[in-house]
């Protein structure tokens, strides 16, 4: 009798109660981080997606057309360059992201895993941009490019007397943009592409040296099939950079609203006009709208992805 009452009740499961005290704290926080974060969130943008605001009782109410907003977009995109160029704009950095950087990774990545003189310098030099802030970043970048920037300084040096204007048109500032997204992204990616090179196995390269593989076929018919998972998933995150991008022009171009020389993207003009109340429904249906559009493709484009290479266990 002594030795039953020490044992501690059990559920049928086999679990003391501070044991299940336990399991509870700990998914208290990502529980209610996605019950508020997540579904919280999501469903009220899905719901304002379908309502208009009423100036007469200043709140949201359903109109007689729940797609009225869906409607207003379409018309935009279809007959306001303002829209338009928005879109071509944020669509642009899927193969920025995708077919300059990620690349660029993959081989940056390589060279430090094949252990180049110097390769761990290069390391903190490609992933020192990740880690600062991004004001600090931009900040640095565009003075670089100002007209008294070190940038202009040197080509004077060099003998060009009419040096461009990096941030101030519509067809130069663009691509400044687009090339800060590569310089700063670039280091992210190294980092996780390393940390894949570095899982294969020791004698899959030992047999290479000795079978006289190059770097260039050992990068291509070896790396890079067994990290094709890792490259998976960076292309897929940077597939949604169209959706989500807006710092980098937010911060370039002077906390524009729009964006300034053709530089405005789909979050930019989410994140510039939300503090109007009057817009929220017109801008809850503007993310709902590109992301039906949008995020089918992400998955088409990964589940292609993944036919390409068998994913490799070691």
């Amino acid at each position: 009798m002594e030795q039953l009452k020490k044992k501690r009740r059990r559920n049928k499961y086999g679990l003391r109660k501070e044991q299940i005290v336990f399991i509870c704290v700990l998914l208290a926080y990502p529980v209610i981080h996605f019950l508020v974060t997540w579904l919280y969130i999501n469903s009220r943008t899905l719901i304002l997606s379908f309502t208009r605001y009423n100036p007469n009782v200043a709140d949201f109410q359903i109109p007689g057309n729940i797609f009225y907003n869906f409607e207003m977009w379409i018309d935009r995109f279809l007959h306001d360059s303002k829209y338009t160029m928005i879109l071509v704009n944020s669509l642009l950095y899927f193969p920025v992201s995708c077919f300059i950087t990620l690349p660029l990774s993959v081989i940056c990545a390589y060279f430090i895993f094949a252990k180049v003189p110097g390769g761990t310098v290069f390391r903190v030099i490609f992933f020192l941009p990740s880690i600062l802030p991004g004001v600090a970043m931009t900040m640095a970048f565009r003075f670089g490019f100002d007209t008294y920037g070190y940038v202009n300084a040197l080509l004077r040096h060099l003998g060009m007397e009419n040096v461009p204007v990096w941030f101030g048109t519509d067809g130069l500032t663009p691509f400044m943009i687009f090339f800060y997204c590569v310089w700063a992204g670039i280091g992210y990616n190294v980092v996780l592409m390393s940390g894949a090179m570095s899982r294969v196995p020791s004698e899959i390269i030992e047999y290479n040296r000795l079978e006289g593989v190059g770097m260039g076929r050992e990068m291509f018919c070896i790396m890079v099939p067994m990290v094709w998972p890792t490259i998976v998933t960076l292309f897929t995150v940077g597939m949604n950079t169209v959706l989500t991008l807006y710092m980098q022009p937010y911060f370039l171009m002077g906390s524009s609203t729009d964006g300034n020389f053709n530089t405005g993207t789909i979050a930019l003009y989410i994140f510039g006009n939300y503090s109007d109340r009057r817009q929220i429904p017109q801008l809850s249906s503007f993310g709902l709208l590109c992301s039906l559009f949008y995020v089918p493709v992400i998955f088409l484009a990964r589940w292609i992805m993944n036919k390409f290479f068998t994913e490799v266990d070691y």
